[in-house]
């Protein structure tokens, strides 16, 4: 009868550890990184754009998938995005509410077609790009891929 007890007490405990590990583990791939080439260079595959259409604020799927690659070099890939070259700017450097800024833009013709996206939101596997030329809310959440 002891060894029943004592072996519930171990499983019990160990079970509680065990939950606890996931929900630690969870909470620091949501965990905010600094907007970063190390932090943003890999692949990313969009998922869902924020939208106003027929109504409230709400999160659509995406129709077409766009992959994004950010490499270490400047270099920048998409499926459905002209854009061969990236650069990060932080706005108002000074300031709170500093922003960094995502240019994209064509090698050959760096002062020509040039992409604004504000990083809105960037975490180990989530990132948020708002588009800089929409008037109404343009934001689309990419996933790493892995």
């Amino acid at each position: 009868m002891k060894n029943a007890v004592l072996f519930m007490a171990v499983a019990m405990t160990l079970a509680f550890i065990a939950c606890k590990k996931d929900k630690n583990e969870h909470q620091v791939d949501d965990a905010l990184l600094p907007k970063t080439v190390a932090n943003l260079q890999g692949e990313w595959e969009a998922v869902s754009f924020l939208t106003v259409t027929g109504g409230p604020l709400r999160w659509e799927p995406v129709t077409e998938k766009d992959h994004i690659t950010f490499s270490f070099n400047g270099l920048f890939v998409s499926t459905q995005m002209i854009y061969d070259t990236y650069q990060l700017n932080i706005i108002h450097p000074d300031s709170d509410s500093r922003d960094t800024l995502l240019n994209l833009y064509k090698a050959s013709q760096p002062q020509a077609q040039i992409g604004n996206f504000i990083i809105h939101r960037l975490t180990k596997d989530t990132l948020f790009l708002d588009n800089t030329y929409c008037l109404d809310f343009c934001s689309t959440k990419y996933v790493r891929v892995k």
